[in-house]
């Protein structure tokens, strides 16, 4: 993926998720949110395994894979679910952050399920 592509999808993620919260200078060790000049970013690289939470402040998995579109944007999440379930997928936009939490109002049981199989070929929908 080229650099401009790259940088697309890290602002396009950054102004999609809308993170919030105090500047401080990442390393490679924090987490994924941050503020760069004053303003919020997401670092895409780190959000692999960030916990996803409802509504009522449930965690109701970790995310998995984040989907680039044709564009060079992200445009969908895979999600594994805390309760064992078939993964699922969520559009980018349906996941706000929540004092430092990646939040969705979307219910597991409306999401889409996802499978590797499908997504490379391997048939189904």
């Amino acid at each position: 993926m080229g650099k401009v592509a790259i940088a697309a999808c890290v602002a396009v993620l950054a102004l999609t998720l809308g993170a919030a919260g105090p500047s401080r200078a990442q390393t490679p060790s924090q987490g994924a949110v941050g503020t760069m000049n004053g303003h919020p970013m997401t670092r895409a690289g780190k959000l692999s395994g960030e916990p996803i939470y409802n509504a009522q402040g449930q965690q109701i998995g970790t995310l998995e894979e984040t989907l680039i579109d044709p564009s060079g944007g992200p445009a969908m999440v895979v999600l594994s679910p805390s309760n064992g379930g078939k993964r699922r997928v969520l559009p980018v936009t349906n996941i706000t952050h929540q004092n430092g939490k990646m939040v969705t109002q979307l219910e597991l049981e409306r999401m889409h399920e996802f499978d590797w199989n499908t997504f490379y070929g391997g048939g189904g929908g």
